[in-house]
């Protein structure tokens, strides 16, 4: 089924699944399909899926679990599915408003030109309960604007609240593997920002940390240095993405320069401050497999970080 939009769903977890699919396939605009795949998940997902006996939804079920070694592999055998204009990638555990894709209509229709729509964001834990909501980014922007309003905003950031031109996505390689996708959703989008984003007022997603997924649960060993290593990799993205906008764009306006000096000031800070804290909860031998992805001038004090908080702490 061909139409302007498709929302792909990876599927594993059921704890959220028939809430999400609700708020999916209760959308106010009507013209679209669901493609979901169920990572080879032990629960029956496909019962689910067959209560709703809606024509717009097509299921596939993978052999093997694919997201547990690599999350984005799983996203972009989704993206292979996808024949509409647009793609929004859903997850098994978050809520949209049932205007979203209205919404979001609205915008790509006022801005054909943008390959990247945003709605804002609201956080929720496990019981629906409001943890945190989005900042009100301007409505359209160039790709300096973008970037800056991410880091002065601090906003939520979360692969599912992103629309996506199919066609601009799959041309930039498809969603930017990093490992457990950590920073993934801000590598993608930086990847389709060129001709600028829109972004909408309202707060149409609701993004869910709870304990059965990788931003909420308990946090060990081996996903501290994942995350770390994702942290860096991330890092050594954004300073190439900043160079070739600079390159592209030169000579900068002096607002311009002003807006990139204060969005690569605030990633390097965060970046470093998180990939070192990441560390610190790595063991050893983590810690030493870590290290080679660490920048060459930074390393020594990222050794005396991590021994002086295991002596201390």
């Amino acid at each position: 089924m061909n139409t302007k939009y498709t929302f792909l769903l990876p599927a594993y977890k059921p704890d959220f699944f028939k809430e999400a699919l609700d708020s999916i396939l209760g959308q106010t605009y009507k013209d679209f399909n669901l493609i979901i795949l169920d990572d080879c998940s032990p629960y029956d997902l496909k019962s689910i899926v067959d209560e709703y006996k809606d024509s717009r939804i097509t299921f596939h079920r993978n052999e093997e679990n694919m997201g547990g070694k690599n999350l984005v592999s799983c996203w972009n055998k989704l993206l292979s599915y996808a024949e509409g204009e647009y793609i929004i990638l859903a997850s098994d555990d978050d809520v949209y408003e049932l205007n979203f894709l209205k919404e979001m209509d609205k915008l790509a229709q006022k801005y054909p030109e943008v390959d990247l729509l945003r709605a804002r964001v609201r956080r929720i834990d496990d019981k629906g309960e409001i943890l945190a909501e989005d900042a009100l980014y301007k409505e359209h922007g160039d790709s300096i604007d973008y970037i800056y309003q991410k880091h002065f905003n601090n906003g939520i950031t979360c692969m599912a609240c992103f629309v996506f031109k199919t066609e601009a996505l799959k041309s930039e390689g498809g969603f930017e593997y990093l490992p457990v996708a950590w920073h993934s959703d801000d590598a993608s989008s930086l990847k389709v920002c060129k001709n600028g984003i829109a972004n909408s007022s309202q707060i149409l997603f609701n993004f869910r940390t709870s304990s059965v997924n990788i931003s909420g649960r308990k946090i060990t060993s081996k996903d501290a240095l994942e995350k770390a290593k994702a942290t860096l990799l991330y890092d050594s993205f954004f300073h190439k993405f900043i160079n070739k906008i600079k390159s592209e764009k030169s000579p900068l306006k002096p607002i311009q320069e002003r807006k990139i000096n204060f969005a690569l000031k605030h990633h390097d800070d965060f970046s470093y401050t998180m990939s070192r804290t990441y560390a610190t909860l790595c063991n050893i031998k983590d810690f030493w497999e870590l290290i080679k992805y660490v920048p060459q001038k930074m390393r020594l004090k990222f050794m005396l970080y991590y021994f002086k908080m295991k002596l201390f702490y």
